[in-house]
């Protein structure tokens, strides 16, 4: 080849790569600029502050920090909103490894570091919240993480707290709910337990152990809330307030006739057999009184009257005794007992979940061909991330039910929303018609009106001496 066709040759050569390399460079740049992108759209979906590695040493200053970490590195409010590619990223995202000081078996042996870096709600309340004190208490099976959780998240000097741990939990988690409970002048936790039958008269007693501990409080509450740790609160503490103030005295009872295909549970008697309820061919006899059986959920808000009376009225005590050897009875105690002309904040209303007059909880059915984020257990749905655009919207005051074993995003965005609106509080936007609209609440303002807040204690002991009185006749 000539040198002249050499030279051109080359420079051939030269223009077809730097053409090439300047094509596959805006290719590049372009990819690049896409993949920024892309990740700036993922980064919503994610909260600050880098995964913690197992076996990392802080101190005890650097311990603060575990407050501000969820389980999951997820950014809340898209969930909260609904978008499905913030749940499929918690879906997907691994969790986050806490070090071993950050970890509740290690945090309960100090309880100053624990209230820290947990951020317990120490400070003072509003005075309506000081006035208006509560009692709660929390029947729990499993997982201490998620009892502390609970508890930390409804936890104000001021109230009064009973734990109840089921004897059958391995002794490691009462250890540490104990422990926790020596951390507070306020928090109980019942030493007697038993190991809990399913079904059986068991979680009736458990109830009432816990029930008498807060009744000899020296705090004076108003209302008594009883959680299982799987629970999970949707409003504030000032909120909760609020809502029982408008109830006007009545008790929040899912109570309504027992239907006729599940009467069997208390016509016939059942026997415990290997820590399992077993139905007999026996016929449990009636009640000694005709009273009206009634069904319901085990779980309620109830006045201090209506406790006192459950613990000490002659009627109440013998209906627990006969119920001992039925179905399921925590369905049927409340609903029957609040039912009784004579009950604090009762009334023979019905109120249920189906008509939306239930107060007490917010829960998704399998029947009622619900969808569920999570998974079902026996037909109710343990809740997951995509459900929390639907809980955010529920006027109830507590979700029935969550497991951090299934999925903690759920819980750790309630828990942060609570947070913040217990921060910046904003009641006047609830939805009042709702709650001031419920048949119990509208009952005992119509009530209140008619005989006064000065004569209920009289009108009551009169309604229960009339009600004798036509029993015995």
């Amino acid at each position: 080849m000539r040198p002249s066709g050499l030279k051109c040759f080359v420079f051939g050569i030269t223009i077809a790569f730097l053409l090439t390399l300047h094509i596959y460079l805006d290719l590049f740049d372009k990819f690049m600029k896409s993949f920024k992108k892309t990740k700036e759209e993922q980064f919503v979906y994610f909260d600050d502050g880098p995964p913690l590695r197992r076996g990392q040493m802080w101190s005890n200053l650097d311990l603060s920090k575990c407050r501000t970490l969820k389980r999951k590195n997820i950014a809340c409010d898209p969930l909260v909103r609904g978008e499905e590619k913030a749940i499929q990223v918690s879906r997907t995202t691994k969790f986050t490894n806490l070090v071993l000081p950050c970890v509740i078996l290690s945090l309960v042996k100090n309880c100053s570091l624990l209230l820290d870096v947990h951020g317990y709600m120490l400070h003072s309340a509003s005075q309506e919240e000081l006035d208006f004190p509560l009692a709660f208490t929390i029947k729990m099976h499993t997982n201490a993480d998620q009892g502390e959780q609970l508890l930390r998240t409804i936890y104000r000097p001021h109230n009064v707290y009973c734990i109840y741990v089921d004897r059958k939990t391995i002794k490691q988690i009462y250890n540490i709910m104990q422990q926790l409970s020596f951390c507070f002048e306020n928090v109980f936790i019942v030493e007697g337990r038993q190991r809990v039958t399913y079904a059986s008269i068991d979680l009736v007693h458990a109830e009432l152990e816990c029930m008498r501990v807060l009744m000899k409080s020296r705090v004076k509450w108003k209302y008594y809330i009883n959680l299982t740790g799987q629970e999970f609160p949707l409003r504030t503490n000032l909120e909760i307030v609020q809502i029982l103030k408008s109830l006007n005295g009545a008790n929040d009872v899912e109570s309504y006739n027992f239907p006729d295909y599940l009467q069997y549970r208390y016509k016939h008697k059942y026997i415990r057999v290997k820590n399992k309820l077993v139905e007999t061919n026996n016929t449990h006899p009636p009640f000694r009184y005709p009273i009206k059986m009634r069904k319901g959920s085990a779980y309620a808000m109830l006045t201090y009257g209506f406790v006192n009376f459950t613990l000490h009225d002659d009627v109440s005590e013998e209906f627990i005794d006969w119920l001992s050897e039925t179905y399921s009875p925590e369905e049927t105690l409340f609903a029957t007992l609040n039912s009784l002309p004579w009950a604090p904040g009762g009334y023979s209303l019905e109120t249920s979940e189906d008509n939306a007059t239930f107060l007490s909880r917010a829960i998704k059915w399998q029947m009622k061909r619900a969808d569920c984020g999570g998974r079902w257990v026996r037909s109710v749905c343990v809740f997951g991330p995509s459900d929390l655009s639907w809980l955010v919207k529920q006027p109830q005051v507590i979700a029935n039910k969550f497991d951090i074993g299934v999925d903690t995003t759920s819980v750790d965005c309630l828990e942060e929303l609570i947070r913040f609106r217990t921060r910046h509080p904003d009641t006047a936007s609830m939805h009042w018609s709702y709650y001031k609209d419920l048949p119990h609440a509208r009952f005992y303002w119509n009530l209140t009106q008619r005989i006064g807040t000065q004569q209920y204690n009289e009108f009551l002991a009169n309604e229960k001496k009339e009600w004798k009185l036509r029993k015995h006749a």
